[in-house]
């Protein structure tokens, strides 16, 4: 995502220098539930599921570890959108602990300083979250323009297996904490 768009979704949540947990929150929940349904669609409905069935069966069956890789990253999808719905998003008392278990894990000894850097954390954290699954789905749509015969070739397909879910949000997240950090007054 270029540095422009990050700043603008950045920008999003912030009035002044100031974090708006709450509209963060209801955005990152919005997105991911939005996201899981159109999963949903492209996945496990009856028009789709019969595809990504044959598409597992040959992965697996087949001795190519980056298709193993993909179609199980692909299958995973939507336990991890669950995940990060129930984990940080699902409710504000859920957002607050999520900030204050990364705000313990800092624990500097100035309470202040250790919420005011797990908040910013959390943000670019949510905000790489929503980033990766939103482009994870759009991979998933696209890969229903194959046959079975021609996805394992496809850019698509091979987008889950050079990189985990988990490794996408991580580098997202820091592409979001520099961004932040070059803007001027936003939680550096």
């Amino acid at each position: 995502m270029p540095a422009q768009n990050l700043s603008q979704t950045i920008n999003s949540f912030f009035e002044g220098q100031s974090l708006q947990k709450e509209k963060l929150r209801l955005y990152v929940l919005r997105v991911l539930q939005s996201s899981r349904q159109q999963l949903e669609h492209y996945i496990y409905t009856p028009i789709h599921e019969p595809f990504w069935n044959q598409v597992h069966d040959s992965a697996i069956a087949s001795s190519n570890d980056s298709w193993k890789t993909s179609i199980t990253e692909i299958k995973s999808l939507g336990k991890q959108i669950d995940f990060w719905i129930n984990e940080a998003v699902s409710s504000p008392q859920r957002m607050e602990f999520f900030i204050l278990q990364k705000a313990t894990e800092l624990s500097s000894g100035n309470q202040n300083k250790d919420y005011f850097l797990a908040l910013m954390i959390r943000n670019d954290q949510l905000l790489a979250v929503v980033t990766v699954f939103q482009e994870a789905v759009e991979h998933i749509k696209n890969c229903l323009s194959f046959d079975v015969q021609t996805i394992f070739d496809s850019p698509d397909f091979n987008f889950f297996a050079q990189k985990s879910i988990e490794k996408r949000i991580f580098e997202m997240a820091e592409a979001y904490f520099q961004t932040r950090s070059q803007m001027k007054g936003l939680g550096v």
